[in-house]
Order: C-alpha cells, then sequence, then structure tokens
C-alpha cells in the first residue's frame, strides 16, 4: 500500500484539504533536492549554506511567524512528498506546515515540503521553497530575501 492510501491521509483527500498528487512531482522534487547542497552524513539539507531558519512545530504561534519569514511562505500551495517513489499530496502551504506530523505519521524520517506556483492554471515545483520537517520537531525552510517588517 502507498503511503498516500494511508486512512489519515485519504481522509484528507475525501473531506477536500488535499488532492493526490502525480508521481512524477516525487520524481522531479527529489531530483530538486539533489541538487541542494547537504549536511555531512547527508541526514539534512545543508541549512546554514542554505540560509534556513527553524522553528520548533509544538510552538504554534511561533510558526506562523516563520512561515512569514521563509520563501516558503510566499507560496500558497504545497507539493508533500511521502517517498519519492511514491504520488504525494498537493495542499495549502500553512495545512501542510501546521500538520506536518500528521501528514508525515508513517513516513518517518526527514521529509519535505516543496512550494507550488501556478504556471498559467498549471502545478510547477517552486525549487526554492524547501521545508524540512526532521520527523519529530523542527521544521526548516531558506529565509526570505527581503522580509517586510510589520
Amino acid at each position: 500500500m502507498a503511503l498516500v492510501d494511508s486512512k489519515h491521509l485519504q481522509e484528507w483527500v475525501t473531506s477536500g484539504r488535499a488532492i493526490v498528487a502525480n508521481r512524477q512531482f516525487s520524481t522531479e522534487f527529489a531530483a530538486e533536492l539533489d541538487r541542494q547542497p547537504w549536511s555531512p552524513g547527508a541526514a539534512s539539507l545543508d541549512w546554514e549554506r542554505l540560509g534556513g531558519i527553524s522553528v520548533p512545530i509544538s510552538q504554534r504561534l511561533a510558526v506562523e511567524s516563520w512561515l512569514n519569514k521563509t520563501e516558503a511562505g510566499t507560496c500558497e500551495w504545497a507539493f508533500v512528498m511521502l517517498s519519492v517513489k511514491e504520488p504525494g499530496l498537493l495542499c495549502r502551504m500553512r495545512d501542510a506546515v501546521f500538520e506536518a506530523g500528521f501528514l508525515f505519521w508513517r513516513a518517518p524520517g526527514h521529509r519535505f515540503i516543496c512550494g507550488v506556483a501556478d504556471a498559467g492554471g498549471t502545478p510547477s515545483l517552486s525549487s526554492l521553497k524547501i521545508v524540512e520537517f526532521d520527523g519529530a520537531e523542527l521544521l526548516t525552510a531558506r529565509k526570505r530575501a527581503h522580509v517586510l517588517k510589520s
């Protein structure tokens, strides 16, 4: 059974919170991740080189502020990659970030979310708008180049 067929994810699909994305998205996103710098040991992306900022997912108010300071936060939509070889999900970026623990429940280890742009009605991956979830507590993404102060 594919991860996307898990009962908890199918509830999201059935309710309209997400749609199942073509497996091609996983293949394209995996290739993009391979082009990124990785930390020694390749456990996660090298966020120091990428200009990453992190937040504990349990600090819900801080997550909102964090998302607004990231490149990923400029995207309304997100691709949630459950596995390189399986389909993923398309959903709202905010939902993907706030519910990362739920979405990746059956996909252990470091997991990734990618911003999605709407190119004339066709969704396309936004390669610099990556969010990494460490599988436990930490969300990390590239800091926005120009953050507007409120």
